[in-house]
Parts: structure tokens; C-alpha cells; sequence
């Protein structure tokens, strides 16, 4: 079985950002707003969110075979672009919390908020859920559902390391 689409909805950054400003509520976050978006910024680009029925998993899987599609890298996730794969579509996974990007906006700073600070339009995007009384979760009726977001612009690059 094929998972489905559940939602899919498309939102012009600049017009996102503008209707949805970002309303900091921590200083540190405000300053890395300001730089990575200061007055007058474009922001480029329409974002794509979809949300997907959950897919059962198969009954024989052959992970040998996709090993030739993995390429293991040690440390942390870095966000970075694949420079290897010049028509690669890249993801990056987030089980933070079934509710996304929940902490943007608060003093916290793990992976829901690194990703949020880089790239602005995901914590405008939240907002514009909330603004409309939704909460764009990854759980429904308690089933994982994944969502996949497209086209984000990564605004700026936050070093947590000296």
C-alpha cells in the first residue's frame, strides 16, 4: 500500500514571512532573526507542506541492498548542503515533538530550534497554523503521520561550537 497525501498546501515565502513575522520572544533568537533576515529581506521561494497517511512497514525487507544508497558520515547533523549530488533533494528528519517546531519561540535551543533559527519560514509556517486554530502535528488519533516540508530557505548558518 501507497502512503497519501492527507494535506498538501503551498505558501509564497515572502508573503509567509510578511502575514507571519516572527514575534521573538527570547533576545538571543531576536539577534539571529535580525542578521539572518534583516529590514527589507526577500525571502525566495514557495513552501510546500504535506502531511502523509502512514505506511505500513513491508513484510521482507533487504538491507543490503540499500546500502549502495547510504553514504555514513561521523559527527553531528550539520544541515549542510550535499555539494557531492548537484541534483540531490535533500531531508532532514525531526522527531522533536509531535507538534512542530513547538519551541521556536521559547528560550530553547535543540533541534526544532536550530532548524527554526536557520531557517525562519518554518517558525512563520507554525504561526500561520496557529492563526488559522490548527496545530500542524506529526500524530493522528495517536499515529505517526509524516509531514514533509519543501522549498525552505536557509537563511543563515548557527555555530553552537566556539
Amino acid at each position: 500500500m501507497d502512503p497519501t497525501v492527507i494535506d498538501r498546501l503551498q505558501f509564497d515565502a515572502q508573503a509567509l514571512m510578511a502575514e507571519h513575522r516572527p514575534a521573538w520572544r527570547h533576545q538571543n533568537k531576536g539577534i539571529v532573526y535580525d542578521v539572518a533576515c534583516p529590514s527589507g529581506a526577500i525571502h525566495r521561494g514557495t513552501l510546500t507542506y504535506t502531511r502523509w497517511q502512514r505506511a505500513p512497514l513491508p513484510e521482507n525487507a533487504n538491507p543490503s541492498a540499500a546500502a549502495d544508497r547510504v553514504a555514513p558520515r561521523a559527527g553531528f547533523y550539520d544541515y549542510e548542503a550535499e555539494r557531492d549530488f548537484d541534483t540531490a533533494m535533500e531531508w532532514h528528519v525531526n522527531f522533536a515533538d509531535p507538534y512542530l517546531f513547538i519551541g521556536h519561540n521559547s528560550p530553547l535551543f535543540a533541534q526544532d530550534e536550530m532548524q527554526v533559527a536557520e531557517h525562519p519560514a518554518l517558525g512563520a509556517l507554525r504561526d500561520q497554523f496557529r492563526a488559522r486554530g490548527k496545530h500542524p502535528l506529526t500524530e493522528e488519533d495517536g499515529d505517526p503521520t509524516p509531514i514533509l516540508i519543501a522549498g525552505i530557505e536557509r537563511r543563515c548558518r548557527v555555530a553552537i561550537d566556539r
